[in-house]
């Protein structure tokens, strides 16, 4: 992922048609994906992440969290999309406010 393009969004824009939606449930037709694609271990880094240092990516983490026993490729898709969108904000500051 290091020659990745960065994004500017955390997820992409959800459809209200439940046929066009990029984080549906698996379909009929669609593969679940194999043990080789290490989805389980990127949504526990991610947590991570949204929880320690990046709240920012929590609400799509934790979309994509929910679909953890029957990933497919859309859903594995989501998750490169958030690692992009890291890349591209690593230079970001945050700042919690003192009061």
């Amino acid at each position: 992922m290091d020659k990745a393009h960065p994004l500017s969004t955390p997820m992409v824009v959800r459809s209200l048609d439940t046929k066009k939606d990029p984080y549906r449930p698996k379909g009929d037709d669609e593969m679940v994906l194999g043990p080789e694609v290490p989805y389980l271990s990127a949504i526990g880094a991610l947590m991570y992440l949204a929880q320690c240092t990046r709240p920012d990516i929590a609400f799509s983490v934790n979309l994509l969290a929910g679909y953890s026993s029957a990933p497919t490729s859309r859903h594995w898709t989501g998750i490169k999309h958030i690692l992009r969108y890291l890349r591209g904000t690593t230079t970001w500051a945050y700042s919690i406010p003192v009061n």
